[in-house]
């Protein structure tokens, strides 16, 4: 046989599978194509409905992205494919059609968008390409080995829309595109990417929200704004309702889908009554526009459409991960999933990969999932009947993490050690699902909640919360001293040294009867600053005294510097000098650090600069 082009010998194919070669090479196989195209696009044959307008007309006004749409043309100036991720809801879709509409001058051969949301068969995805740039296959040619031929020497962008149902496929299309075009770029959306060598990323997160005032016009405030003037042209932001649309943005994680959906409820609500029902948020937000996609007329659909992709082990990761609020540990996250720290680092890094979990920027190994995300994982826990076996691992891991703060040592360093105070979002709910069940590890939570709040400086609740929790422990409880030496330190910065004195009191004779030298040292310390503020410079030195006998034979450097630290400042009123008591002074030596017999040995450079006690 010889090539239908050039005429050649075309090389025996052997007896294998296929059809046999009509060309000699891909040049003649393009030549082929434009001898037969007239070098023209050709019309779609009779009957061939392509899936998607070459560039469809927007109807209403785009809000925001101004960074994104600037971000997505450096990027095509850098790398020739580029995908746009974001969880559903995120406005890719109108993110890549506004690029693409504003490109087409940079791109003179051609501008086309593929939807490929509707196709259920990966088969049909080279037929689907084709048909949307009205390319006509070619007999018996492989459609792939066709379009190519169309945009061998196209300057064109191909938009392709909507992957990760078909993302296999899509990458396995796209490689064959920009390896055959060289001047092809392609710009992909997608809630995960393709994962192709030379793909550059860009993720599409939420629309800029107003800050905690909602003085700054924020594009999340300007999108809910213009569409609810659409359906109700009268409305207007006033200083009265601005603060509630801005809750009302922050609420739904300022994603695009979720503010439209809820602005189209201006016709009947007030935003009040809006902002009001939006803890049933899926059955608020489910009423799109008649014409569009379910996935784009209810958030739920939206939602589901990437937990189906999911296979079981992500799915029940993610159902129990929405027992976390706010952002969580890798810790957190490992606790709750039952899983080893290291398989849950896979599953969230593959959770992250298709927009279902974040992480959080700037912190390490910190996560967190959308709002409306959580909900919707949470209604999967509790159809799988995992409620309660879920949040027990949270509040078990939670309790270790509470205890070891206070039982540990006298003061934590080093920066990755796990602390309460990073986990106050996750306490909260834990207190009060240990309250309903009357569960003693109840006082160990609300210490520490009260103890995260104390030092952040919401002291409103504090009072409150520790005195319930008291009241539901008994004198046995192991955890009841804790709670007394928080609500302890509580009355110490209102001013009630009094009570304050009876608290600690209490803690000190509870420990006194347990081996938890750390826990009695604090119960010290607190005593001693007690006597301190009443002008018992004795009793205060007393305290402290003990408190370093305590802490001496532990071999803890810094725990004995701390106490030593502490014991100096409650004996300065008995004008001590340091020649005195060498052992108090506030000059500490490595030697007055270590425990006796011990090697002296330098201090380690302590992450962290020195404090009291309480912190």
């Amino acid at each position: 046989m010889r090539c239908e082009t050039c005429g050649a010998e075309l090389p025996p194919r052997g007896d294998g599978p296929g059809r046999p070669a009509r060309f000699c090479s891909r040049a003649c196989r393009q030549r082929a194509y434009r001898q037969r195209s007239g070098d023209q696009q050709p019309e779609p044959a009779d009957g061939q409905q392509p899936t998607a307008s070459r560039l469809p007309a927007s109807r209403d006004a785009f809000i925001g992205r101004v960074q994104e749409l600037t971000d997505i043309g450096v990027l095509l100036r850098r790398a020739r494919l580029v995908s746009l991720v974001g969880t559903g809801g995120a406005g890719k879709t109108r993110l890549a059609a506004e690029y693409a509409a504003r490109a087409t001058a940079t791109y003179p051969d051609g501008v086309w968008i593929v939807e490929l949301a509707p196709l259920t068969s990966e088969h049909l995805l080279a037929q689907t390409i084709a048909s949307a740039l009205g390319v006509r296959e070619q007999g018996d040619e492989d459609t792939v080995e066709t379009v190519i031929g169309a945009l061998q020497d196209k300057r064109a962008l191909l938009v392709i829309d909507n992957c990760e149902h078909l993302v296999d496929a899509s990458a396995s299309l796209a490689d064959a595109l920009l390896s055959g075009c060289p001047q092809l770029r392609v710009l992909v959306t997608s809630r995960e990417s393709l994962d192709l060598p030379g793909e550059a990323v860009l993720r599409v997160g939420h629309l800029t929200l107003p800050d905690k005032s909602a003085t700054l016009r924020s594009d999340a405030v300007q999108l809910f704004v213009e569409r609810a003037k659409l359906l109700r042209p009268d409305f207007e932001l006033t200083e009265a309702n601005r603060p509630v649309v801005a809750e009302i943005c922050v609420r739904l994680d300022g994603m695009p889908l979720a503010i439209e959906l809820a602005a189209r409820w201006v016709r009947v609500l007030s935003v009040e009554d809006i902002l009001a029902r939006l803890d049933d948020r899926f059955e608020l937000l489910s009423r799109g526009p008649r014409t569009a996609a379910t996935r784009h007329r209810d958030l739920r659909a939206t939602i589901e459409w990437s937990y189906e992709l999911l296979d079981d082990t992500e799915r029940a990761a993610l159902r129990r991960l929405s027992v976390l609020s706010g952002d969580f540990s890798l810790d957190s996250a490992s606790a709750v999933c039952g899983l080893s720290p290291q398989r849950t680092l896979r599953l969230l890094a593959d959770l992250d990969a298709k927009s279902l979990v974040v992480a959080v920027p700037g912190v390490v190994q910190r996560f967190r999932q959308l709002e409306s995300i959580r909900l919707y994982a949470r209604e999967k826990l509790v159809e799988a009947g995992e409620v309660d076996d879920t949040t027990q691992r949270l509040v078990g891991w939670l309790t270790t993490l509470a205890e070891s703060h206070y039982v540990g040592q006298m003061l934590y360093t080093v920066d990755d050690t796990p602390r309460a105070d990073d986990e106050r979002d996750n306490l909260l709910p834990a207190v009060e699902w240990a309250t309903a069940r009357r569960d003693q590890r109840l006082t160990v939570l609300a210490a520490a909640l009260g103890g995260a709040w104390r030092r952040e400086g919401h002291t409103v609740q504090i009072r409150k919360l520790l005195d319930a929790a008291l009241a539901m422990t008994a004198a046995d409880n192991p955890y009841r001293s804790l709670a007394l030496l928080e609500l302890g330190w509580f009355n110490v910065g209102s001013g009630d040294f009094e009570r304050a004195r009876e608290l600690a009191t209490e803690a000190m004779a509870l420990e006194e009867a347990r081996d938890r030298p750390v826990v009695l040292g604090r119960s010290l310390t607190l005593l001693s600053l007690i006597h301190q503020a009443v002008g018992d410079a004795e009793g205060s030195t007393r305290c402290a005294e003990r408190c370093v006998e305590l802490m001496r034979p532990l071999g803890r450097p810094l725990d004995t510097a701390v106490s030593l630290h502490n014991l100096g400042y409650a004996a300065l009123p008995l004008n001590l000098g340091t020649g005195a008591k060498p052992d108090y002074s506030l000059s500490v030596t490595v030697s007055t650090v270590v425990a006796p017999g011990a090697e002296s040995t330098p201090l380690p450079q302590w992450k962290r600069r020195l404090t009291n006690l309480d912190q």
